[in-house]
């Protein structure tokens, strides 16, 4: 896992290369992708805590009701992981009717941000298996 220390190293990292840009328009981003939707939010928190801000996709994960998307939330599969995740959520809620926080909105990119050269191989492997991946963009404002 990314610590807070290492978070802030990348926003640092960041700075200097928007600072070398000597003033030109172009941002300089942060992409956040793994198979671990936990691990994703946890991320994305401390993202935000060194000062990144996301930027909204232009594919975000939603969450519907339509029976096309339905479909192919059937056809990703949920690994065991998130699904133990799940369980222990729920039960940290003591029974309350409240579901965790997912990864879902619009900072969560449903497809890949990269071209498909630049997969990681983790990225082809939940592609191949139906599971998903959990990505987001960070910018330094």
């Amino acid at each position: 896992m990314v610590s807070k220390a290492l978070m802030a190293k990348i926003a640092e990292i960041l700075l200097h290369s928007k600072n070398k840009n000597n003033g030109h328009d172009g941002d300089c981003y942060f992409l956040l992708q793994t198979n671990c939707e936990d691990v994703a939010l946890v991320l994305r928190d401390r993202a935000k805590e060194v000062g990144l801000t996301l930027v909204p996709s232009l594919d975000p994960v939603v969450a519907t009701t339509s029976s096309s998307n339905e479909e192919e939330e059937q056809r990703l599969r949920i690994p065991e992981r998130t699904v133990e995740w799940l369980k222990l959520m729920n039960m940290n809620n003591n029974g309350e009717d409240s579901s965790p926080e997912r990864a879902v909105g619009p900072e969560w990119s449903r497809t890949a941000l990269l071209p498909p050269k630049c997969a990681t191989e983790t990225e082809v492997a939940c592609t191949i298996q139906g599971s998903p991946v959990h990505r987001c963009l960070f910018k330094l404002e």
